[in-house]
């Protein structure tokens, strides 16, 4: 296999080992334990580790590896807490202002297809990518704040977004809560369209609290597990 499958390989295992809480923050990653345990040369273990020091998942450290980066569960709520508050704004202005047809349809339209193949029987065998969906949610919420015109929201929303990007990966992961997040979508899509402010913002607080408590509740159920493994919680 070529040296860059393997990074991917490797990179790929480690980012679902980080995101799903299997390390700790501060567990330590090596070159040399990642040659050890994947069978591997050390050009793509560092190439592995310079993929998620990209993503901002590992911190390194000068002649010592990488170490995990965790935020805790104050920080994911304080982070959650500012998104709601930029959106919760966004979402004002389009119902007052409007939206341009081209830009609420094809969001309109994306959504729907999901809810529409659920709906289908879909949802019986449907497979759930979730970071593909982590992916086209924020691409749904920064769809939202370009619309709006406030090109300085945008940017602080996208920051917003970066640090939340492989938390969320957590939260749309099944058929049942793709169907929730399609008609949270919707619901905010169309209290947009028809103008109704107050409609569109308890909607999209509905939206951003749902997506939050998803989290929140696989992050706790991590930290439980870890407990049970280690009998302490040193990322809480």
């Amino acid at each position: 296999m070529a040296k860059s499958n393997l990074s991917t390989t490797i990179y790929k295992t480690l980012k679902e080992r980080i995101i799903f809480r299997q390390y700790p923050a501060g567990h330590h990653l090596t070159e040399d334990a990642i040659c050890q345990e994947f069978d591997v040369s050390r050009i793509p273990a560092r190439e592995a580790l310079r993929m998620l020091e990209e993503k901002n998942l590992v911190q390194k450290i000068p002649h010592r590896g990488c170490t995990v980066v965790q935020p805790g569960l104050e920080e994911i709520r304080e982070i959650y807490d500012v998104r709601q508050t930029l959106e919760v704004h966004v979402v004002e202005h389009l119902a007052r202002h409007g939206m341009a047809e081209a830009e609420w349809q094809a969001a309109y339209d994306t959504w729907k297809h999901f809810e529409d193949h659920l709906n289908a029987g879909g949802a019986e065998t449907a497979q759930v990518n979730s970071e593909h969906m982590a992916e086209l949610d924020r691409d749904f919420h920064e769809g939202l704040a370009r619309a709006a015109g406030n090109h300085f929201l945008c940017d602080m929303l996208r920051t917003v977004d970066e640090r939340l990007h492989f938390i969320r990966v957590m939260d749309i992961t099944s058929a049942e809560r793709l169907r929730e997040t399609c008609k949270q979508h919707l619901a905010i899509l169309k209290h947009i369209q028809s103008g109704n402010v107050e409609a569109a913002r308890e909607a999209l607080r509905k939206n951003v609290a749902y997506g939050h408590g998803n989290v929140q509740s696989a992050l706790q159920a991590a930290l439980d597990r870890y407990a049970d493994e280690n009998q302490t919680l040193p990322f809480r």
